[in-house]
């Protein structure tokens, strides 16, 4: 892989587009950086790996070297749906007939078609029922945010991502399988 600009850094892993020496395709390279989280990492990867999925994000390699596990997946080119909620607030306009009869102008924010966030619920739906079907053993991935929500195709089409949390479901849909992992405002209420 090519290398290229940093994307995101984090606490524990740092994001860079790149590029694959193969078939000229751009990817994602996360660097994980502490060794004291490679038990999780590849708790994540043989899970990941084990996927396939049209709305779910694939990955596509695993390297090590000096202390580091990088993990390639690919590369989804208008970024996170938290991401594209903070682009599409920031294009507040402001209503023209507010403006007009007093000074009570407040902002109104474009709404987004509705067949595009339908098309988004039911790409995710698709991608967790396939998780939750799969068998032996389903998938539960436990960490559904909108920043694990990955757009690509301009934004067209939504791919689940992000593993590092994910569980083997046991098949009783009674038993409790760990205790509450995940972000805390995404979780049902049951839970939190």
């Amino acid at each position: 892989i090519v290398v290229g600009a940093c994307l995101r850094e984090a606490t524990d892993s740092h994001l860079f587009l790149c590029t694959l020496r193969v078939n000229n395709q751009r990817a994602v390279a996360r660097v994980h950086s502490a060794r004291a989280m490679a038990r999780q990492i590849w708790h994540e990867v043989s899970i990941w790996s084990e996927i396939s999925h049209p709305n779910i994000v694939s990955l596509l390699g695993v390297t090590m070297g000096e202390g580091q596990v990088v993990t390639v997946s690919e590369f989804c080119d208008e970024g996170s749906l938290y991401d594209a909620n903070a682009r599409h607030l920031r294009h507040l306009t402001v209503s023209p007939s507010a403006t007009k009869n007093s000074s009570l102008a407040s902002p109104k924010v474009a709404h987004r078609p509705s067949f595009q966030l339908v098309a988004w619920a039911e790409g995710l739906a698709s991608a967790l029922s396939y998780l939750h079907a799969l068998t032996p053993t389903p998938v539960i991935h436990r960490n559904l945010k909108s920043s694990n929500c990955m757009l690509s195709h301009g934004g067209s089409k939504l791919r689940l991502s992000d593993f590092t949390t994910a569980c083997l479901g046991r098949g009783d849909p009674s038993e409790d399988l760990t205790p509450q992992v995940g972000s805390i405002r995404w979780m049902a209420p049951t839970c939190a």
